[in-house]
C-alpha cells in the first residue's frame, strides 16, 4: 500500500512478498526516481520465495521428505515472475547505492512464514547501506490471532509506526507515537545485534 500525502511525499507500507519487491525496488531503481519516498513500513519481508518455502516446511511438515522443495514448487507455480534465487534481495541490496531512506522492519519472532535468521541476514544488510533502519520484532501471539501478514491488527505495531512516522518529521498521532517511542529505541538497538539473542522482543498488546 502508498500513502500519498501530496506530490512529493510518499509513505509505502508494505506485507511479506510485498515486502520484497518494495526492497528490490528500492534496490534497483535510478535514486532520483526514489526522492518522493520518505519511508516505508515493511511487514515479514522474506529473502525468497524458497526460504518461505523452507520455514513452512520446518514449521508444520518437518516429518515429510522434501517437503521444502514441493512447497517451493507450489509457490513457483502461483508467483512465476518472483526472481527466487535465494540469494537474489541480498545480492541486490549489498550492489545497490546507500539510501536515506528510513525503513522500519516489522517481524513476529518466530514467524512461521520469515525465519528469525533471514530477518537479521536481511537487517545487517541493510544496515551497510543505511544508518535509518530499524527492526521491531515482536512476541509471538500464543493464541495465533496475530500471525503473519495480521501485524497491523496490533497495538505495539500501530503504536511503533507512528512514532517512526513521528522521527522521520511525517504526519502521525501524537499520542500513538508517545506510547511507541520505547519500542522504536528497541527497534534501532536492534539493528545494532550481533546475534538474535541480542533482539528486545517488544511485548504484544
Amino acid at each position: 500500500m502508498i500513502n500519498k500525502l501530496d506530490a512529493d511525499q510518499i509513505i509505502i507500507n508494505s506485507v511479506c512478498i510485498g515486502s520484497t519487491v518494495v526492497l528490490r525496488m528500492l534496490a534497483e531503481s535510478d535514486q532520483k526516481l526514489l526522492t518522493p519516498i520518505k519511508a516505508a513500513v515493511l511487514q515479514s519481508p522474506p529473502i525468497s520465495l524458497k526460504d518461505i518455502s523452507e520455514q513452512l516446511a520446518r514449521t508444520y511438515v518437518s516429518w515429510v521428505p522434501y517437503s521444502g522443495s514441493m512447497i517451493y514448487g507450489l509457490f513457483k507455480a502461483l508467483h512465476p515472475n518472483i526472481n527466487s534465487y535465494k540469494d537474489a534481495l541480498i545480492s541486490a541490496l549489498e550492489q545497490s547505492p546507500p539510501s536515506s531512506i528510513p525503513l522500519l522492519i516489522a517481524h513476529i519472532k518466530g514467524d512461521n512464514w520469515v525465519s528469525d535468521e533471514s530477518i537479521f541476514n536481511l537487517v545487517t544488510t541493510l544496515k551497510q547501506k543505511s544508518k535509518n533502519v530499524y527492526l521491531l520484532v515482536i512476541e509471538r501471539d500464543p493464541d495465533n490471532l496475530i500471525r503473519h501478514g495480521s501485524l497491523h491488527k496490533s497495538k505495539t505495531f500501530g503504536n511503533i509506526v507512528h512514532a517512526f512516522l513521528k522521527a522521520c518529521d511525517l504526519p502521525h498521532n501524537a499520542d500513538q507515537a508517545a506510547r511507541g517511542t520505547e519500542s522504536l529505541e528497541d527497534a534501532q538497538q536492534n539493528v545494532s545485534a550481533s546475534s538474535i539473542k541480542e533482539w528486545v522482543i517488544s511485548p504484544l498488546q
